[in-house]
């Protein structure tokens, strides 16, 4: 059985992934690796991460789906092999993102019919 501290470590997951994902952006748009309209991704990362934070479930699946299809569109588009480090990140993150949606799922479902 989950209990609620394990909740709040699953939502943690979730928010903490979103807000590492959104400052590595901001550090390699600032390092000129990537283009400077990678900043509109750190954006949104930032703006998912408060909100699955705030137990947002809408924003826990909008940052999981965000991640896979940037990562869909990064291997496809990506101009030879991608490194096994890579790889071993996202999955990670992704593990992170799926993480965050069953914690606030389940926060939603063990806060349900309680008054505020």
């Amino acid at each position: 059985m989950i209990d609620e501290k394990m909740t709040e470590r699953m939502v943690a997951c979730g928010w903490v992934a979103a807000a590492l994902s959104a400052l590595l952006t901001l550090l390699l748009v600032a390092m000129g690796t990537i283009p400077f309209l990678s900043l509109i991704d750190a954006a949104v990362l930032g703006t998912l991460a408060w909100g699955i934070y705030r137990r947002s479930r809408i924003c826990a699946i909008l940052a999981l789906s965000y991640h896979v299809l940037n990562r869909l569109f990064i291997y496809t588009h990506a101009a030879g092999a991608v490194p096994p480090v890579s790889i071993a990140g996202d999955l990670l993150l992704f593990v992170l993102y799926v993480l965050g949606v069953v914690g606030t799922f389940l926060h939603h479902a063990r806060n349900y019919g309680r008054s505020a």
